[in-house]
């Protein structure tokens, strides 16, 4: 392990295995927040590609994976790494952020959201304030939205896009926008098919987009003037018909997870002072049904609220 108060001196490549070491679903870095539980760190995989086409008076990628490097050694108490390390390396990756933001060009999209996404960990790890992070993330979703999504069909974008959306939709941008019930641009049906034009979706992913569609009906609802009946009840039907399929695609999505799933999902355990918990199959299982069952909530909360609103809707 790295000495007390001084930097990693290893090569980029032996901190990108600590990387992968420490973020992997039982690791105490992956734990430690949900939003870093959340994201897919698969994503990690595509670092050394990127790292051997940087341009060296940049430094960009090198410097933001020597930042999460630091932050997870900062992290593990056994290592007796001072935060102030990690802060000051953190400190130099931002610099170097700036640099290339300075002379951004379309050639350095896959390097500016790889060292953004190292970043966001990095903050995840040490942050001093809950909502720090979101500058980060706030930076990743300005990224990919100037870009066209046919551009994360393919390749190392596609990784990291894979990899960063369940933070943008579990607590970012999608949540957000239900919060607020306005639609987001990860809403819109190209966005949530493009990207995985050529590579399949997986179970999550697919969730993920039946979640991107919930703000676009929460908006329409939002903007229904129930003065007017006559314009009203017919959006009112368009909404709670959409509800109603996205129920039906959740419905769909949980049937096929228990079909592809060789054991039972989860169970109930009770403890020996009979407190009852519910143990799942494994962490992304656990992530994926506690939006599930969120989303569930949320359409047919919504569909109810309509139907009081709306009483016609019920013939």
């Amino acid at each position: 392990s790295p000495s007390p108060g001084r930097q990693l001196a290893w090569p980029s490549g032996d901190v990108i295995s600590l990387c992968v070491q420490n973020l992997v679903p039982t690791s105490n870095a992956f734990l430690k927040a949900a939003s870093v539980s959340q994201m897919s760190c698969s994503w990690i995989e595509v670092l050394p590609q990127l790292l051997d086409r940087e341009q060296g008076y940049i430094d960009l990628v090198s410097s933001s994976i020597r930042a999460l490097g630091e932050s997870i050694v900062a992290y593990d108490a056994r290592s007796r790494a001072p935060v102030s390390t990690a802060l000051e390396v953190q400190s130099s990756a931002m610099r170097a952020m700036k640099r290339a933001l300075g002379s951004y060009n379309a050639s350095l999209c896959d390097e500016l959201v790889a060292a953004t996404m190292c970043l966001l960990l990095s903050e995840l790890l040490h942050s001093t304030s809950p909502t720090n992070y979101m500058v980060h993330v706030k930076g990743i979703t300005s990224l990919i939205h100037h870009g066209r999504p046919e551009l994360y069909a393919n390749g190392v974008l596609h990784r990291l896009f894979v990899g960063v959306r369940p933070i943008l939709v579990c607590t970012h941008d999608v949540s957000s926008a239900m919060l607020n019930r306005t639609s987001t641009f990860l809403s819109t049906k190209i966005w949530r098919s493009e990207p995985f034009r050529n590579v399949p979706a997986s179970s999550f992913q697919t969730l993920l987009s039946t979640a991107s569609e919930v703000p676009t009906v929460l908006d329409t609802i939002s903007s229904v003037d129930k003065r007017n009946l006559a314009y009203a009840i017919p959006v009112a039907k368009d909404a709670s018909r959409a509800l109603l399929r996205i129920l039906g695609n959740l419905n769909q999505w949980y049937m096929n997870l228990q079909t592809t799933s060789p054991h039972s999902l989860c169970w109930e355990r009770i403890d020996p002072d009979g407190h009852i918990s519910i143990w799942f199959t494994d962490f992304i299982v656990a992530t994926s049904l506690n939006h599930f069952w969120a989303l569930w909530i949320i359409c047919a909360t919504e569909i109810l609220q309509l139907k009081r609103d709306f009483p016609s809707l019920e013939e």
